[in-house]
């Protein structure tokens, strides 16, 4: 949806990743998920300003193999869910662009404390 130079969108996405180490002392992990960002950008000539507010969930599932006396299978559930702000200028010259972007991100960690992480990110790229 668009107004003037003033653009806003919603990105959904689904996430899923497997892994099956080939160490048998680490856990077999799957952890899927859900992100909804929500973006507004401002465009005037050859630059935008976007600001994006997001949201994610991951549902984490760890499967460790014990091994020794108590040998069997060590299983954990984890539900992660984290959230963040971030902003960026996209700066454009013929085929050239650069985006740098500054936000943070706020994350439970163990023992529900809850902890702001800033995010720091730089694209440089060619548009064909």
């Amino acid at each position: 949806m668009h107004e003037g130079n003033m653009y806003l969108a919603i990105a959904p996405a689904f996430n899923w990743v497997t892994d099956k180490p080939s160490n048998s002392e680490e856990p077999d992990y799957k952890a899927y998920g859900t992100e909804l960002q929500l973006l507004n950008t401002y465009e005037s000539g050859g630059a935008s300003i976007t600001l994006v507010a997001r949201g994610n969930y991951s549902r984490l599932m760890l499967d460790r193999k014990v091994y020794g006396s108590g040998s069997g299978t060590d299983f954990r559930e984890y539900d992660i869910v984290h959230e963040g702000l971030r902003a960026n200028v996209c700066l454009k010259a013929k085929h050239l662009y650069m985006i740098p972007e500054i936000g943070f991100e706020l994350v439970p960690v163990i023992k529900g404390k809850l902890s702001m992480i800033p995010t720091i990110g730089w694209t440089i790229g060619v548009q064909l």
